[in-house]
């Protein structure tokens, strides 16, 4: 989705957005585009999967701009033989739209923030993280 990929935090955070979204406006001119999406903000979960609200605001809504260009896509090809994967091929795919800028905070809506946190609770083995995980699921499901 990104031309540039910035590495996933060592943090493990993300941003919460509302299940509601949407493109506000969108424009084309050749091999670019610009995509506004709106939102409304939903919060934080650290690493420790501790929920922090989103900021106090006067706005419903953010939006956020997205800058796209057309650009190649890579992919890796494996010998489909049936022998062992000791060789592949890299090829240009077609292209298509990615965004330009990199992504920043990883986000999430609150339905799939609400599953990734049931299912790092049932993984975790540290109380204070399984604590954490059902006091930010009481919190997100009064969101839902």
């Amino acid at each position: 989705m990104f031309v540039q990929h910035d590495p996933f935090p060592t943090n493990g955070a993300g941003q919460i957005v509302s299940n509601y979204w949407g493109v506000d406006h969108s424009s084309v001119s050749n091999d670019t585009a610009e995509v506004d999406m709106e939102y409304a903000e939903a919060g934080t979960i650290d690493a420790s999967l501790r929920y922090s609200p989103p900021a106090r605001s006067e706005a419903d809504k953010t939006a956020l701009v997205f800058h796209l260009v057309l650009a190649p896509t890579h992919g890796t090809m494996f010998p489909t033989d049936g022998k062992a994967m000791t060789s592949k091929e890299e090829r240009t795919d077609p292209t298509e739209w990615q965004i330009e800028e990199p992504a920043g905070l990883p986000s999430t809506t609150v339905n799939t923030a609400i599953r990734c946190v049931l299912e790092r609770r049932e993984q975790a083995t540290d109380p204070v993280i399984r604590k954490n995980a059902g006091e930010t699921l009481a919190r997100l499901l009064k969101l839902h």
